[in-house]
């Protein structure tokens, strides 16, 4: 008994030594900086009076503080991308092998540069198929010619000049779906006349550059068998970079389309490239739970490459009027921000 007695006091001892150092911890919490705190008597805490004297040898400035809508910096992160038009994939319009590389990882192209040829089985009947269609159609064009004359002469009837009228017709149409499968695979008016001109036709598909730019991706070998579409390769063009940035979900009610932006890198902050948000996306981004910032920069001397990351500053404005306080008018007490009010 006397054991519990003990226990009982002891433990009263420790609750009430601890409760007073608790409640004056939570007390701390909630009072003001400990720079402006005066022990100025009741009501009066956390107020400062000076006197002008002290005021002129402080040199302390005061200003108004209103309501306006005012532009404020809002940093965010970045990163630049190739832009849509200024990136293209070679890829491969039809089975064959590759027989011929011109261009290799690294090199700049021009657009409608020749980069690689294929040779193709199936190019090979398409292409002869649409050369005997355009000997049909000359053929048709004669018969339909000659068949006119005749038909003015009471020579032939109206029928056989209906039926001239029909073949020529098809022939043409034979022509033309044959000419839209080459256009389809990147044949020039220039490459046909070339093979007219050849007394055996040996052709090879060519595949061309679809932009300028630089070869970043080479995925073809001599001699290697490709599949329709299959991926040759990319070309990227720096002229251009999309840069996407990832900002807070909070933030979101500040970015609006046409807003001034600047794009630095993080090595150079001081340095950066004016540009404006071209558009935004209100939805949260899965993968980083951010709103997707989108910009377009112009890369003079290839500035940017893709794929770096960078620091994207917008010009943010409210809708609704906000108090605006000066930088220098905050004071940094620690973990705390002060500001001093007349």
């Amino acid at each position: 008994m006397k054991t519990l007695l003990l226990f009982v006091m002891f433990t009263m001892l420790i609750a009430g030594c601890s409760s007073p150092e608790q409640n004056s911890t939570a007390a701390r919490e909630q009072q003001p900086p400990p720079s402006i705190i005066r022990d100025a008597g009741e009501g009066r805490s956390g107020q400062i009076r000076l006197s002008p004297e002290q005021v002129n040898t402080l040199k302390i400035k005061t200003f108004t503080a209103d309501t306006a809508r005012v532009a404020f910096p809002l940093s965010i992160p970045a990163v630049a991308e190739a832009a849509p038009d200024y990136l293209s994939i070679i890829s491969a319009p039809i089975e064959g092998i590759i027989n011929k590389i011109y261009a290799h990882e690294g090199d700049r192209v021009k657009k409608g540069q020749l980069i690689m040829e294929m040779e193709s089985l199936e190019f090979a009947r398409i292409l002869g198929d649409f050369f005997t269609s355009e000997a049909n159609l000359r053929f048709s064009a004669e018969q339909l010619e000659r068949v006119k004359q005749l038909y003015a002469k009471k020579i032939k009837s109206k029928k056989e000049l209906q039926e001239a009228n029909t073949q020529y017709i098809q022939a043409t149409t034979a022509r033309n779906a044959y000419r839209a499968q080459l256009n389809a695979l990147g044949i020039t008016e220039a490459d046909l006349q070339t093979w007219r001109q050849q007394s055996s036709l040996h052709a090879h598909l060519p595949i061309r550059s679809a932009i300028d730019g630089i070869i970043s991706e080479h995925m073809a070998d001599l001699g290697q068998a490709v599949q329709r579409y299959q991926r040759l390769g990319k070309i990227i063009n720096n002229g251009m970079v999309l840069v996407r940035g990832y900002a807070a979900p909070e933030d979101g009610i500040f970015i609006r389309r046409g807003v001034s932006a600047v794009v630095s890198r993080r090595s150079d902050p001081q340095t950066g490239i004016t540009t404006s948000v071209h558009s935004y996306v209100p939805a949260l981004d899965e993968q980083n739970r951010s709103i997707v910032v989108i910009t377009y920069v112009g890369n003079p001397p290839e500035w940017l490459s893709p794929g770096r990351n960078v620091r994207l500053t917008l010009m943010a404005r409210p809708d609704q009027p906000v108090i605006s306080i000066p930088a220098r008018a905050v004071i940094d007490d620690g973990n705390k921000k002060a500001v001093f009010v007349r």
